[in-house]
């Protein structure tokens, strides 16, 4: 029995300090530092969408070949350097494109994407704004 709640209380404080140790990380704020898959940058604070477009390939099927961000803030972002990176739904980066820069009083880019990358896998979409 001493074995059970000793190994009950070992469990729940790591539980309790890794759920302490994330909630301390903030994501889509002014903060350099953010966890998951949204946008944290300086210049554009409220976050950007993404949408993209598809082509279609014999081999793999339909596929991405650019991805538009939208809603990029200006003129906090006006002359940054905008890329994207495709991942899979385990963070497995499946194809890239830029840098695009923002224009002058710019609230979207679209990057094309290097390679050839199935729209199927795709289940992350991650901006950087440089």
């Amino acid at each position: 029995m001493k074995r059970m709640a000793a190994a009950v209380l070992v469990g729940v404080t790591v539980g309790a300090g890794a759920f302490a140790s994330a909630s301390a990380l903030t994501v889509n704020s002014a903060a350099r530092l953010g966890a998951g898959s949204t946008l944290a940058a300086s210049c554009d604070t409220t976050g950007v969408g993404t949408s993209f477009t598809t082509g279609f390939d014999a081999t793999a099927g339909y596929t991405v070949t650019a991805v538009q961000v939208s809603g990029i803030d200006s003129p906090s972002c006006d002359g940054k350097s905008v890329s994207v990176t495709l991942a899979d739904g385990s963070d497995n980066a499946l194809g890239s494109g830029g840098p695009v820069t923002v224009a002058t009083s710019g609230t979207s880019v679209t990057a094309t994407i290097n390679g050839t990358v199935a729209a199927s896998r795709v289940g992350r979409i991650y901006v950087v704004i440089t």
